[in-house]
């Protein structure tokens, strides 16, 4: 009875963590991997917090693409709850940005402050028993001009030629629904050249069980820049860096990866 709540509440994330771009400039490519493996009636399903979603835009009558990588606080089925909420606040926000005049002429930085303040409100009414960190990217589709908001989600990672660099070096904002900590409002900006990748990925790809001490508890990597040399050795492709992750440890949490070209 339980894998079958969890199967239908994997088919309801799946219609919900949709990438959906209409872009000719804008390439995107998605890999989420699950902590949670579970099998029900001969299909084997996946069930967790992470999620990545992607949508065309149209802001001030220009073309944009939106990404958001995020990380909802929990696992299985507290992590899934977490996903639905946020899948459908997203849904939401962009079926109302396509009809509503007014939020389609705001420009690409306050149409982003505004999403994630509609985002924080709703998960502060949960009064702490729900939160979720996220990295939000939104792309104009012609020039690469990116505006992007880091919501205590690791920072997004700038594959340019043969260098791999974080995107952003400062704090950026609170999960979603914390309200224990104040924190500015960032919105960085950052100008895409032709050929650059970003890799979006939750704290999964760092949280690497590498080994084992004397008494027998692991040790859990802690070298955030490691990642930046799997990614340049991956040369920006997702499956290679999920291996190279695969490899270099035990994974013991959910690990999702967002590329966009």
């Amino acid at each position: 009875r339980q894998d079958g709540d969890y199967y239908l509440t994997s088919n309801l994330i799946e219609s919900l963590t949709e990438i959906r771009p209409e872009s000719e400039t804008v390439v995107i490519d998605s890999l989420v991997k699950q902590f949670k493996v579970f099998e029900f009636m001969g299909h084997s399903k996946e069930i967790g917090g992470d999620m990545n979603a992607g949508y065309a835009l149209r802001l001030q009558g220009e073309k944009y693409t939106l990404l958001l990588n995020a990380d909802a606080m929990g696992k299985s089925l507290q992590g899934a709850g977490g996903v639905l909420v946020l899948g459908s606040a997203l849904r939401s926000l962009i079926e109302r940005t396509h009809i509503t005049e007014g939020l389609r002429s705001l420009s690409p930085e306050r149409w982003l402050k505004n999403s994630f303040l509609e985002l924080h409100r709703l998960f502060s009414s949960f009064n702490g028993s729900m939160m979720a960190s996220m990295a939000c990217l939104l792309i104009h589709d012609n020039s690469g001009y990116t505006v992007m908001v880091n919501a205590e989600h690791p920072h997004g990672i700038l594959l340019r030629g043969r260098d791999a660099q974080f995107i952003s070096n400062h704090e950026g904002l609170r999960k979603l629904g914390n309200n224990a900590v104040k924190g500015r409002l960032w919105v960085d900006t950052l100008l895409l050249h032709p050929g650059d990748v970003v890799i979006l990925g939750s704290d999964g790809r760092d949280d690497i069980i590498v080994g084992y001490d004397g008494d027998g508890q692991p040790i859990i990597n802690d070298d955030e820049d490691r990642i930046l040399q799997i990614v340049k050795a991956g040369e920006g492709d997702l499956p290679r860096i999920y291996m190279a992750l695969k490899q270099s440890g035990e994974i013991v949490d959910d690990v999702s990866l967002l590329r966009v070209q």
